[in-house]
């Protein structure tokens, strides 16, 4: 079955729900003071341009949160900044076989897990759409620092897990990329609002050393809900 693009599924939800949404009155369209919130939302991981990973390569599911501001240019344009604390990575999954001379062969396979921890800035201009302008789309650019890197191995033919951590300079302690993202934004109840956005983040950096290693480039699909005060 062919899957559909998580793009196409936001916009099918915004075409549902934009419907008997608050009027337009009761939306501000222009914002004449910075406009300060909070973020938080899963994400799903993954590298690019790494052949192990595009043989191997499984769902890792990661984190985001932090602070989002939003400044006006506009009636139909505003810039949105953000600073997110991010879990981020990549995970592979290998058939395994393993011989033990009390159970003889054993079946299972090798999961190797890595954990990234950064700390993202991201700048994108936004183009508001929709009668109530609730619609966003943008494209910009992130950068992130690299604090806390960490491999792990899961073994489930002899049921083991270690960890270890991985020295922050192997994988490049900067990364930066496009940042592009697909919004809407609501009135909840009188004082808030809240955005919800699916944005895609893709990595332009080498994160593996120089060869014979194998090319890694961040990719994530975030999605992020952000409440902030009328």
């Amino acid at each position: 079955m062919r899957k559909t693009h998580p793009y196409i599924l936001l916009a099918l939800l915004i075409s549902e729900t934009a419907i008997g949404q608050v009027s337009p009155s009761e939306t501000p369209a222009i914002y004449t003071k910075a406009r300060f919130s909070l973020i938080v939302g899963p994400s799903l991981l993954s590298v690019r341009e790494n052949e192990p990973y595009n043989q191997y390569g499984v769902p890792k599911v990661g984190f985001s949160a932090g602070i989002g501001i939003i400044k006006s240019l506009t009636s139909h344009m505003q810039l949105q900044g953000k600073m997110l604390f991010e879990k981020r990575g990549y995970k592979t999954s290998t058939p395994d076989t393993v011989y033990t001379t009390t159970n003889g062969w054993m079946f299972g396979k090798s999961i190797y897990n890595y954990h990234f921890d950064y700390l993202t800035f991201s700048i994108a201009p936004q183009f508001l759409i929709g009668k109530r302008k609730a619609i966003s789309i943008g494209a910009g650019f992130y950068f992130g620092k690299l604090f806390r890197a960490k491999f792990q191995v899961i073994n489930t033919s002899l049921n083991s897990n270690n960890s270890s951590p991985l020295p922050t300079d192997r994988y490049g302690k900067v990364d930066y990329g496009v940042t592009l993202n697909l919004g809407y934004s609501l009135v909840f109840g009188k004082k808030f609002l809240i955005a919800l956005q699916l944005t895609e983040n893709y990595g332009l950096k080498q994160l593996a050393p120089p060869p014979p290693e194998p090319p890694e480039k961040n990719n994530s699909l975030v999605f992020t809900v952000a409440i902030s005060k009328k």
